[in-house]
């Protein structure tokens, strides 16, 4: 009986750490918003909700893209072991901007090394669900990572971007 069990705690060990990781931010407290890059102002947005009621993130860049030598962005952080192990990572949520623009998604390194391939979506005006997918392409390292890193291509100062919860999963 008591191999038994020592194989069942095995085997329960192995399936913990084959189930995929995930993170949301889902803008409720100051440790669920991601941090602002690329001189923008960031808030949450009570009035504008998701097509699905979820709260959304507004973010407006301060500045024209052409006038900086980064896009404006989001970073997501996350603790670098959230990816150890994985082979794949997901990235889902709404959007909502000019007709215009594009946002880019990557998972990156606290240094912008990619630990993904980056995609770029335009935006059509409406709100758009992202699901961004995407096998590990580099080496993880560091202890932080941007789970994920969003870019605003193309974006102009003044202009309003809304953004809904930010779902992450690492899969092995």
């Amino acid at each position: 009986m008591h191999f038994f069990l020592m194989i069942l705690s095995v085997s329960v060990s192995i399936l913990a750490a084959s189930s995929p990781r995930t993170a949301e931010w889902n803008y409720t407290s100051r440790t669920d918003t991601p941090e602002g890059w690329g001189n923008a102002r960031l808030s949450l947005s009570s009035d504008i909700k998701t097509p699905d009621g979820k709260p959304s993130l507004e973010f407006v860049p301060e500045y024209n893209r052409e006038e900086q030598e980064w896009p404006a962005h989001l970073r997501f952080p996350a603790r670098t072991e959230l990816l150890k192990g994985a082979k794949a990572v997901e990235v889902t949520f709404w959007i909502k901007g000019d007709a215009d623009t594009q946002v880019a998604v990557r998972v990156t390194s606290s240094r912008a090394t990619h630990y993904s391939a980056t995609r770029t979506y335009d935006l059509t005006g409406d709100w758009q669900k992202i699901e961004f997918k995407s096998d590990i392409t580099g080496q993880i390292g560091g202890r932080w990572l941007s789970a994920p890193r969003l870019l605003l291509e193309k974006a102009r100062a003044g202009q309003r971007f809304f953004i809904g919860p930010v779902t992450f999963k690492a899969t092995p």
